[in-house]
């Protein structure tokens, strides 16, 4: 079972003074930086500071409610996971099911167990740290998969170029070996020469280069970088 971390920030909004100790009690001495709110508007207030690793949200407060600050959250946190409990006196159902329909993650009906609460705190926070370990994995698979792919796309290419230009450099010799020394010919082969072995070693660095690296290049695109340092990664 994955250990919890002891650094997790917590938003806990409830308008009951009463409630929100309760809460405090529940999750205090873990080292979890525990933010509490009085209603919606003040954790709206917060939400402009932080995206919470998990929120604690009555349902009904004055002004903007539970559900509202729900909508809100959800849409900062985008890709990432960040949880929510709504607390709830609520025994219609439909409150309930509205509220996980806007994307809540669980619910607790006042009055509530401090142990109940703090298992599904839990709960959510191991789920949480699973979800982005996972992201993270896909990460790193992704940059190999790319790897790989850029490794036998660099293969076949010295394949392909290099049996031409080794044919192009004979041809160089065999007309250097029939020019004579000095002359405008000569200059041009030379020059032919000096391209050719530009190309050869630019082949050299794509076959011996076993990791990659992007760099900004002109127009805004990125190119592959075949520089020496080839343990660089981009």
């Amino acid at each position: 079972m994955p250990r919890l971390k002891s650094t997790y920030q917590i938003l806990v909004a409830d308008d009951d003074p009463v409630a929100r100790e309760l809460v405090a009690l529940a999750l205090d001495g873990r080292g979890w930086k525990l933010t509490f709110a009085a209603d919606g508007n003040e954790a709206l207030a917060v939400l402009e500071t932080m995206t919470p690793d998990l929120s604690i949200l009555d349902i009904q407060m004055p002004g903007i409610n539970g559900i509202e600050v729900c909508t809100h959250l959800k849409k900062q946190s985008g890709k990432r996971f960040s949880p929510v409990i709504f607390l709830t006196c609520e025994k219609d159902i439909n409150q309930i099911v509205s509220g996980l329909e806007i994307g809540a993650d669980d619910y607790i009906t006042k009055p509530f167990s401090l142990a109940e609460l703090e298992a599904r705190v839990h709960a959510l926070l191991r789920t949480s740290d699973l979800i982005s370990e996972l992201a993270d994995t896909r990460e790193k698979l992704a940059s190999a998969e790319k790897n790989l792919l850029l490794a036998e796309l660099a293969g076949a290419t010295a394949h392909e170029l290099g049996q031409p230009l080794t044919a192009l450099l004979l041809q160089i010799d065999m007309l250097r070996s029939s020019r004579p020394e000095h002359g405008k010919g000569t200059e041009i082969i030379e020059n032919i020469s000096s391209i050719a072995n530009q190309m050869r070693q630019t082949l050299e660095k794509i076959r011996s280069t076993d990791s990659y690296r992007t760099e900004d290049y002109a127009g805004g695109t990125r190119i592959v970088a075949l520089g020496d340092n080839t343990n660089k990664k981009g």
